[in-house]
């Protein structure tokens, strides 16, 4: 800020290799989004080779065009930079005469496009497009990409980074002018209608312009894309940069603003806004910049709006609740001071922009609609060496379309109008450590509401999952003692109180089924417990869940105290069980199931336990396996599509698990479904409870079987289809048939 970009080059230069130089041309510009590289050539006037290592470097050194190929460089994009700049050079010697190149001292408060548009007669008469209003000019637009592709070159490049008073508004902005020719001849164009016309070129800007057309690597400054050449190579604060802070409502829906300190916009006031570090998180970062700026210390709690130019530039915007620090009130380097201003106080602001009125109004409505059941949107720690863009389709069924054909349309850019980007979804990027993955990955969800053909079950809307809302999980565990006595608890509630049950409870938010499990044992019964296998799961609709695990004590003390979680615990034998006062019964068909694992299970059975692994709906996953009529041959059900993998379906929030499942086989076989397909029991659970309601879905997979020999002679619906096992797989799936009362979860569903 405040230095003019040639001056610029001068002192980078100067501070990194030790010379001072007489920049001569500018020879290319690179842009990445709204980010400019400005490449110059020029000659040494001082200074000495830098060889003593500092803070901008280590040594500097010439190099021979036949050494660079050995040389081990920071990134190879350079070598195209030397060689156009090489081209350059040598080409001067060819010409008579050149006009050097510089950056024009001019300000500018926005990022401008100038074009010089021409066209020739059939007698060699060149014409330029003006625009007539509000008085004759070259046509000025917004930097855009569209017509860079159609462009010669450069002819001038227009900044001034300079204020002349600190009163005086910034002017960052830039104007580029650039040379495009029409490949059509003039007569063929069609009319030019509205503010813009064709005028003929005086003989002087006419022999200057094919001056430049003749001898664009000299007379014409060269524009390149980086994205041309490659993906960015994100790297923050050199190819991309991260801009972070939050809008912050105290209990009066009051909004938090800090008083600048810049001599740029020294007094005006602005949100707690800045830039993310290398070697930082977002959400540090953005907690860093309102405790600077501010004085206040803050938790976010969301992620509200994320604000994009080019693929490069990136601001995040967050809400979130004061959790300590005092307003500032006395000046520093990061701002004069902070304080909460009013609705109605905010339209005589005098804001550094405007264009966080918009910020602010948007965080605000989302503040008055967002309710209990709303999920926390913060970005998830996750590494990314490149700029991603992750899609998300949702769709209806019963179309004839097809997955295959919809990323066809995609990949040719001719995508229906139907389909809809929602929002951001979720933002991964970890910024630590420094510069080894600055990358980001966005993704969006997709939406097209007509009709297409997928495997949902269904017909009713999809239960969402969020824990203790809409979705229970109940948790717990059958322990038994040496003597194969059985623990309880006796309850405490006024509703069962002195009754005895297994220590059993909810599953609470932000919490896994393992840890749920053995903190209301330990709660119940004093006794902390290691888990080492999930027995049985109990299901309700598609809506309530019990898990019983069993396991043994590693630590803690019987409880003999009351609580407010329980009287006591107790060892009970099997025979005492018989006498209990039980609150409920349903316990005793609980504890036999467990009991009788524990006596038949053996020392080749696999620990059964709930995998971590997240899931945003209610899914069954079937493997379902049949023995060919024809040869006796085992063969597994497989979807073809998108890519092979097990059956899979929601489940229907209107109907019990059992009847997904009976539904969801009648659709997949076709003909050749019949009451004797039953499952055995689960396979296993996958489930990740943590970060807090971020995905409470839950996937059980359940092994299907029918004894009876498969007709292969019917044929299965598109696209499932029959695969043979292989030898070790058909053995693991046998082992669970013959023995799934030991190497299956059981599951009672209603």
């Amino acid at each position: 800020p405040n230095e003019q970009i040639i001056d610029t080059i001068r002192r980078e230069v100067l501070e990194e290799s030790g010379f001072e130089m007489a920049p001569v041309d500018l020879v290319m510009i690179e842009s990445i989004g709204n980010i400019f590289n400005f490449i110059y050539s020029g000659r040494v006037i001082g200074g000495q080779l830098k060889t003593v290592e500092d803070s901008e470097s280590i040594e500097a050194k010439w190099w021979s065009e036949s050494d660079m190929s050995s040389l081990n460089l920071r990134y190879d994009d350079i070598l195209d930079v030397i060689s156009v700049v090489r081209n350059h050079n040598t080409s001067l010697a060819e010409i008579s005469c050149h006009i050097s190149r510089f950056i024009a001292i001019e300000a500018h408060n926005r990022m401008l496009l100038r074009v010089v548009f021409t066209a020739t007669k059939e007698n060699n008469s060149r014409y330029v497009l003006i625009k007539k209003v509000p008085s004759p000019q070259l046509p000025q637009i917004f930097i855009t990409e569209y017509l860079i592709d159609k462009l010669e070159g450069v002819l001038s490049v227009e900044h001034n980074g300079v204020p002349r008073s600190p009163q005086d508004s910034p002017h960052d902005g830039l104007c580029i002018t650039v040379l495009a020719m029409s490949r059509v001849p003039y007569e063929d164009m069609n009319p030019i209608t509205g503010d813009y016309e064709w005028m003929q070129m005086s003989r002087s800007l006419c022999a200057l312009l094919t001056r430049c057309l003749d001898n664009p690597m000299t007379e014409l400054i060269q524009w390149r894309r980086v994205s041309e050449t490659g993906p960015i190579k994100p790297i923050v604060k050199q190819t991309v940069g991260y801009i972070g802070g939050a809008v912050v409502f105290n209990e009066d829906m009051d909004v938090l603003l800090i008083q600048e300190s810049k001599a740029s916009c020294r007094g005006k006031w602005y949100l707690p806004l800045g830039k993310i570090e290398t070697n930082e998180q977002l959400m540090d970062g953005i907690k860093s910049e309102v405790l600077e700026e501010s004085g206040l210390e803050i938790e976010p709690t969301s992620l509200v709006v994320i604000e994009t130019e080019g693929s490069a530039w990136y601001r995040f915007t967050y809400t979130g609740r004061v959790i300590g620090g005092h307003l500032k009130t006395v000046e520093d380097n990061e701002s004069i001071q902070a304080k909460w201003w009013s609705k109605r106080e905010l339209k005589s602001v005098d804001f550094r922009c405007k264009d966080i009125v918009d910020l602010i109004y948007c965080v605000r409505k989302y503040h008055k609609s967002v309710n209990t059941s709303h999920n926390s949107r913060l970005p998830a720690i996750r590494a990314h060496n490149e700029m991603l863009l992750r899609v998300v389709l949702t769709v209806n069924r019963k179309s004839k379309c097809t997955l295959k054909k919809f990323l066809k349309r995609i990949l040719e850019r001719d995508i229906s109008a139907n389909y809809q980007s929602y929002g951001v979804l979720s933002v991964e990027h970890n910024g630590v450590p420094k510069h080894s993955h600055d990358g980001i990955c966005l993704t969006v969800l997709v939406v097209n509401r007509k009709p297409f053909d997928d495997r949902v079950v269904s017909e009713t809307e999809p239960l969402i999952p969020i824990v203790k809302q809409t979705v229970g999980y109940i948790g717990g565990a059958v322990i038994f003692n040496e003597d194969m006595d059985v623990l309880l608890i006796q309850e405490s509630k006024a509703s069962c109180r002195g009754k005895w049950y297994l220590p059993l409870g909810r599953i609470e938010p932000n919490e896994q089924l393992v840890d749920g499990s053995k903190r209301e044992v330990l709660e119940e019964s004093g006794l902390e417990i290691e888990t080492t296998a999930l027995v049985v799961i109990e299901s309700e609709g598609s809506a309530w869940y019990r898990f019983t695990y069993t396991g043994r004590v590693i630590g803690g003390q019987l409880k003999t105290v009351e609580d407010k979680e329980s009287i006591e615990a107790k060892w009970w034998s099997e025979n005492e069980l018989q006498s209990a006062n039980l609150r409920f019964e349903d316990i005793l068909d609980l504890i036999h199931c467990v009991r009788n694992y524990h006596k038949s299970v053996n020392t080749s059975h696999n620990s059964r336990l709930t995998a971590i692994r997240a899931h945003n709906q209610m899914l069954l996953r079937v493997v379902l396996t049949v023995n060919r009529k024809s040869d006796k041959r085992q063969l597994i059900l497989f979807s073809e599509r998108p890519t092979p993998h097990l059956p899979v379906c929601e489940m229907d929030p209107q109907n019990s698990l059992r009847v997904t499942l009976r539904k969801f086989l009648k659709r997949i076989l076709g003909q050749n479904f019949s009451e004797d397909y039953h499952s055995l029991g689960v396979l296993s659970v996958e489930h990740n409870g943590v970060p807090k309601h971020s995905h409470d879905g839950l996937c059980l997979t359940v092994l299907v079987v029918n004894r009876k020999p498969f007709d292969d002679t019917v044929p299965i619906p598109s696209p499932y289809k029959l695969l043979e096992l292989s030898l070790p797989l058909k053995a693991l799936v046998m082992n669970c048939v013959n023995n799934h009362e030991t190497q299956l979860i059981q599951w009672w569903s209603d």
